[in-house]
C-alpha cells in the first residue's frame, strides 16, 4: 500500500512535522496560487489549511479525504465543493482562545493606562520632561 500524501499549504511547526511522520508523507505548497495548490495535491489524502483553497482542488483529487483547517476557522475551505466530494472538512475550535483572550486584556489595559501616548512622549521627550 502507498504512503499517505498529507499536503499542506504552510510549513509547520518542527514538532508538528514529527507528529505526522507516522501518519504519512508531508508535501508542503511551493506557492499558494490556484493551478500550484491544485497540481500538487493530486494524491494527498489530507490538506492541512492555512491558506485559501480554490473550488477546483477537490475535483482534481481523488484520494482526498480530509480538510483541516489549522485553525479555528472554516472560512478558508470552500464547504460546497468539499461536501460535493465526499471530503470530510474539520477544524480546531478554541485553538488561539487564550492568545485571544490575553491580547484584549493587553490592549484594555493600553487604552487605560494610554499606553500610545506615553511611549511616544517618553520617546519625544525622555524621563525627565
Amino acid at each position: 500500500m502507498p504512503e499517505a500524501v498529507i499536503f499542506s499549504t504552510h510549513r509547520l511547526h518542527p514538532l508538528a512535522e514529527d507528529l505526522l511522520k507516522d501518519a504519512g508523507r508531508l508535501r508542503v505548497a511551493s506557492a499558494l496560487d490556484a493551478d500550484s495548490l491544485i497540481a500538487e495535491s493530486r494524491d494527498a489524502s489530507a490538506i492541512i489549511v492555512r491558506a485559501n483553497l480554490p473550488e477546483a482542488i477537490f475535483a482534481g483529487a481523488p484520494k482526498l479525504r480530509a480538510a483541516v483547517r489549522h485553525g479555528a476557522g472554516l472560512d478558508m475551505i470552500p464547504m460546497e465543493a468539499a461536501t460535493a466530494a465526499g471530503v470530510l472538512v474539520a477544524n480546531v475550535p478554541a485553538v488561539n482562545a487564550r492568545s485571544v483572550a490575553e491580547h484584549v486584556f493587553f490592549a484594555a489595559m493600553a487604552l487605560l493606562r494610554r499606553f500610545r501616548r506615553v511611549d511616544r512622549d517618553l520617546r519625544q521627550a525622555g524621563w525627565l520632561a
